[in-house]
């Protein structure tokens, strides 16, 4: 005689249901010896790890990947608020009144707790009557798939902001250096020109240093040669010197953005010089320099 299937199937120790990774944690004969809460506990997790796999996510030990996101998994026994009545052992008894103080007793009741890796605090979920924790890890799988978009979303936003503020930072770092040269221009001008009339006066005394040895020996027409190289070096009229000049006029030159709204973080990048430190680094070679001199 045919067994029905029911009783046909062989019947499976709850053990030997539990996930791989719950089944790690457990040693020979260990199941028989843990507190039925603790099972559980097991029980739950192994829910948890398959329900998420089953939609594609990654498990590890005490831990799911979801969507690219940890989340940490901790379960434990909740405790319970109760109220004790002082007796005359209790610290602040007293005999004329009744006095009641708060302890916590083990309620029967797991809570799981999870934490996404740097989103939020943690969250608790704690059994119910009718609605215990194994019954919910499809639903809280789902919740922690919304938890790992809106991160993606924020982190997306933040991404977007930050690139945004850099550009910010880089054009107020710009604005910052024309103001300086600004400033500085009428003591450049009275430089370029002290070194301009210097360098005239140099030339025309090497071309009369020149006239004195006629001809000059090859030694000395090198050695004027480079003494003219110097005084390039020092004219602000020289090629080189003028290209950079031009270079430097058309950094400083005015833009429509010198006159945009300003952006919200603006203050707090002047703190402890750090948009002077921006402004060097980015504009350190395009500033003029103006203490060239022909000898130290």
């Amino acid at each position: 005689m045919l067994m029905p299937p029911s009783r046909n199937k062989p019947r499976v120790s709850p053990v030997e249901e539990l996930h791989p990774l719950s089944m790690g944690r457990l040693s020979s004969g260990d199941w028989e010896k843990m507190d039925p809460l603790d099972r559980r506990a097991l029980q739950i997790e192994s829910a948890f790890y398959r329900e998420a796999e089953a939609r594609g996510h990654h498990a590890e030990p005490g831990s799911l990947h979801v969507d690219g996101h940890a989340f940490t998994l901790e379960i434990y026994e909740a405790g319970r608020a109760v109220r004790e009545r002082l007796t005359r052992k209790d610290p602040g008894y007293r005999k004329d009144a009744v006095q009641w103080r708060q302890a916590w007793e083990p309620s029967g009741l797991l809570t799981l707790i999870i934490q996404m890796e740097g989103w939020g605090g943690k969250r608790r979920w704690t059994d119910r009557p009718g609605k215990l924790l194994e019954t919910q890890a499809s639903r809280l799988i789902l919740h922690f798939e919304r938890l790992a978009r809106e991160k993606a979303s924020h982190d997306a936003r933040y991404e977007a902001y930050q690139r945004e503020a850099e550009i910010a930072r880089r054009q107020t770092a710009h604005r910052v250096f024309k103001e300086q040269e600004r400033k500085r221009r009428p003591v450049v001008v009275r430089t370029l020109a002290a070194q301009w009339e210097e360098a005239a006066r140099l030339r025309a005394f090497l071309d009369v240093l020149e006239r004195c040895f006629d001809p000059p020996t090859p030694a000395m027409k090198a050695w004027l040669t480079a003494a003219r190289d110097d005084i390039d070096k020092l004219d602000p009229v020289s090629p080189s010197r003028l290209h950079a000049l031009e270079f430097h006029a058309d950094a400083v030159a005015p833009a429509p953005e010198d006159d945009g709204p300003r952006h919200p973080d603006e203050a707090y990048w002047f703190d402890e010089g750090a948009m002077d430190e921006l402004v060097d680094e980015m504009f350190g070679d395009v500033r003029l320099c103006i203490g060239g001199r022909l000898t130290s």
